[in-house]
């Protein structure tokens, strides 16, 4: 019968992490244990190396999951910051458009001769013929 006994604390020694105690059992059975213990801290130490692999996996995963989540954020905003442009700017060259076809009604001839004789009571100048000869 085996039993374990985990030391305290262990430093890079020549004693295990994990001593083999023997209750009974002759030389040979002490051999076999003494054989065994090693082949089990190798499978310990692979089994923490490749859960620290497996760790690196996830953290990497995580920080790419969070990088995708992030990128996608960032162009459901930017799209919905181009949609409010579009339509601000659609909007401005309404308004621009509406603008110019007032300026353009304000300096017609028309416009100006009837503001011209409402406000400052200018009147249209008597038509003279000219005879040259």
């Amino acid at each position: 019968m085996l039993a374990y006994a985990p030391r305290k604390s262990w430093s890079r020694t020549s004693r295990r992490p994990f001593e083999l105690r023997a209750t009974a059992g002759n030389p040979a059975e002490r051999a076999l244990r003494s054989l065994r213990a090693p082949v089990r801290r190798a499978k310990r130490f692979v089994g923490q190396r490749e859960l620290a692999r497996w760790a690196k996996l996830a953290l990497i995963a995580t920080v790419l999951g969070l990088f995708w989540i992030w990128q996608r954020t960032q162009v459901i905003k930017l799209g919905r910051d181009v949609h409010r442009l579009q339509t601000e700017r659609r909007q401005l060259l309404d308004e621009v458009h509406d603008l110019r076809a007032a300026c353009e009604k304000m300096s017609s001839y028309e416009t100006v001769r009837q503001r011209t004789s409402r406000q400052f009571g200018f009147t249209t100048p008597p038509v003279r013929i000219l005879d040259l000869e």
